[in-house]
């Protein structure tokens, strides 16, 4: 499985580690090839009343709607709950909101 780094800081701890100018690390990096990765984003499903007047009332569930914390993409209650937002591609572990 691949690992990605972030080049700057792997050339700084290098530098640190060996003794080696950040300097000339710099162009040894720029000779690596980059990979194209995309970014994980993060996010959880929110339970949402479809108004304010079932919120008050504490209507049943079916008046609920779910939502994306990421793209507030919204679908009924009754749906499944996708591990995946279908809209963003956010993971929904409800793991790190930024």
């Amino acid at each position: 499985m691949s690992r990605y780094i972030d080049a700057v800081k792997a050339a700084e701890i290098v530098s640190e580690r060996h003794n080696i100018p950040l300097s000339e690390l710099v162009d040894t990096f720029a000779e690596v090839p980059t990979a194209d990765v995309i970014e994980v984003k993060h996010g959880c499903w929110i339970d949402v009343p479809l108004n304010v007047y079932n919120d008050m009332y504490k209507m049943n569930r079916h008046n609920l709607r779910t939502r994306c914390s990421v793209c507030e993409y919204a679908m009924p209650y009754e749906y499944p709950r996708f591990h995946i937002c279908p809209n963003c591609g956010a993971q929904m572990d409800g793991g790190i909101e930024e």
